[in-house]
């Protein structure tokens, strides 16, 4: 049998030749593009005389694999699959679509059952110089001051309204692409990037990715030659996860292209129904989005959203006492866990626009059997807002219900907030009530179900990633009190590598933004400290190199903030009393229990 790498004009180079019989063998071959084109197909001859077969067929490496199974299954017929990895399993086959070359008996060029390639057409001249225009005309005009990009996308919802854009911010966000129709299960198209300098070898493109209907609005940069010009845009948990990735080919999982919560949205979307729709997501839940909905008559040709954002924190629950939200009389939540603090969960409801001039306008209806509160409220969501915040705030001894509603989106993460802290300021000048979000950022992560990765603030535990993370970044927000010393204790186990890594870390002096990583060795986890998401001037944490004169206090288990134990003073009387003074103000501000105040009162007097 030989193996015959075809070349235009069809010049042969043999690859491969058997000159005995092959069964269950196995063997690799290495072959370079020949074009331009972003997608690799080569010309194959398989020639066995034996079998009287000499077959010419031309293969999509790119789109369908680079593993093929050749066989015989009689004379002068052969059998070639082929599929995206060695197992060859069903799954992983790609049909033989039977389009090859045939040898013209009367003349003795082949013929192509479907479209000759471009060297076997009626106009192609032979001399050299007309193939290498021919080969460059062919080449969907891929020029060298430009990069051809391959889109993945899926999940996207547009419209007229809110259209689904890439631009290009090197050229002053020039459009690449704009639509204005939804983007379901999965859609592939070629987008061109032009370089800044057209004869640069390398090609780092920034694009402006902007998907309103889930609030995206940045600029990524990608390295189009080093990483390949293929890119993934899928948006996955009914809006709460964009996934954006970069590869050299197209074998991007499956699970961004079929989306569980789309798989009616195209059906809805044909039919035009007007239909008001409740979705449920809490990111801190290991449960998926649950959609309810609930039809209406209507015959609106328009399927426009409005997205409401409601944030819940400090909230106590318990099997016995639930605590439950229903929207327009209908159970929307229902916890029976408290959120604490330290979590901040997001929940998303869609309501259908109202017609132009009207309001959109709900009942919302919060119930926490732990405190004994039922309140029920309308909110115009068209005048004061889709971002909405309910928890329960400590005022002294006292608590009290906080309802926010706004335009804008403060109480999620912001990539450029940074947390300043004024100078001269003490802790009693600051309200026990106000908070400051806490980003961590986690980065080269692996994890099961069975050995999840598990933060802990303070002994607490706020987040347990169960997934392998790859060459993507999770980011996890939770808010702490805003007083002037902030420490908290950070804690992160691996327990599929085995690491745990502990330390102290200042919130106050170094920043909000705390970054977990686990080297590329698996040998350990780096902890580092800045105050914008960027990491600029970042602070590396080493829990063995904290100073002495700053222990760490073990909280209680309602506490969410610890503050650093002065050391006993050896001052005069003074010293003792604005010790015992800050104390008295922690105390009062709900910061320390008593139980703790009474351990550290005795601390700073020596008893």
């Amino acid at each position: 049998m030989k193996f015959i790498r075809k070349f235009p004009p069809l010049s042969s180079n043999i690859s491969n030749r058997a000159t005995e019989t092959l069964k269950d063998t196995k063997f690799s071959l290495k072959i370079s593009p020949s074009g331009l084109s972003a997608i690799h197909r080569e010309f194959i001859n398989f020639i066995i005389p034996q079998a009287d077969i000499d077959e010419l067929n031309q293969y999509d490496l790119t789109n369908k694999g680079y593993y093929l199974k050749v066989r015989v299954k009689n004379l002068g017929e052969l059998s070639v699959t082929q599929g995206v990895n060695a197992a060859m399993d069903e799954a992983n086959v790609i049909v033989d679509d039977q389009r090859k070359f045939y040898v013209d008996e009367k003349t003795g060029e082949y013929t192509y059952k479907y479209n000759k390639p471009a060297y076997l057409a009626d106009d192609y001249e032979k001399s050299p110089k007309n193939k290498l225009t021919k080969a460059v005309h062919n080449s969907a005009d891929f020029g060298t001051d430009s990069t051809r990009i391959w889109l993945h996308l899926s999940g996207i919802d547009a419209s007229e309204e809110d259209p689904f854009e890439i631009l290009d911010a090197d050229q002053n966000d020039k459009r690449i692409m704009h639509t204005t129709k939804p983007i379901f299960r999965k859609k592939e198209m070629m987008i061109y990037v032009k370089k800044n300098d057209p004869q640069a070898k390398t090609h780092i493109a920034n694009l402006h990715i902007k998907i309103p209907s889930v609030g995206v609005d940045t600029v990524s940069d990608f390295d189009l030659t080093t990483l390949g010009t293929h890119i993934l845009i899928a948006v996955l948990n009914e809006g709460s996860n964009v996934e954006i990735q970069q590869r050299t080919n197209k074998m991007f999982d499956e699970k961004y292209f079929n989306p569980v919560h789309y798989a009616n949205a195209e059906q809805e979307y044909k039919q035009k129904n007007r239909e008001k729709s409740l979705v449920k997501y809490d990111d801190d839940s290991n449960s998926g989005p649950v959609t309810e909905t609930q039809m209406r008559a209507g015959d609106s040709d328009s399927l426009d959203e409005v997205t409401l954002s409601l944030y819940v924190n400090n909230i106590p629950a318990s099997k016995k006492e639930p605590f439950t939200i229903y929207i327009n009389g209908d159970e929307f939540f229902k916890s029976e866990e408290e959120i604490p603090l330290t979590r901040t969960t997001v929940l998303r409801a869609s309501f259908e626009k109202p017609p132009r001039g009207e309001e959109l306008v709900i009942e919302a209806r919060f119930n926490i059997e732990a405190r004994d509160v039922d309140t029920k409220q309308q909110f115009n969501i068209t005048k004061n807002g889709t971002f909405m915040f309910f928890g329960i705030e400590k005022v002294g001894d006292s608590e009290r219900i906080q309802m926010k509603q706004q335009h804008n989106d403060t109480f999620g993460p912001k990539s450029g907030e940074t947390m300043t802290k004024s100078s001269g300021a003490s802790a009693s000048s600051k309200s026990s009530t106000e908070q400051i979000p806490v980003y961590f950022h986690l980065a080269g992560i692996n994890a099961t179900e069975q050995k999840p990765f598990e933060i802990y603030v303070n002994g607490q535990q706020i987040y347990k990633q169960t997934q392998d993370l790859g060459d993507r970044m999770a980011i996890v927000t939770g808010r702490l009190p805003n007083v002037d010393d902030l420490r908290v204790t950070v804690k992160a186990v691996s327990l599929l590598d085995g690491l745990e890594e502990e330390s102290e870390v200042n919130v106050s002096k170094y920043g909000n933004y705390i970054k977990l990583e686990v080297s590329s060795d698996r040998s350990v986890i780096d902890i580092t400290q800045s105050k914008n998401a960027e990491f600029d001037n970042a602070t590396i944490v080493d829990s063995k190199k904290m100073p002495k004169s700053i222990p760490k206090v073990t909280p209680s288990t309602t506490s969410t903030t610890t503050t650093a134990k002065p050391a006993a003073s050896t001052g005069g009387s003074e010293d003792y009393l604005d010790v015992l003074k800050k104390l008295g103000e922690l105390r009062k501000a709900g910061i320390l229990t008593e139980e703790e105040f009474q351990a550290k009162k005795k601390q700073v007097l020596g008893l």
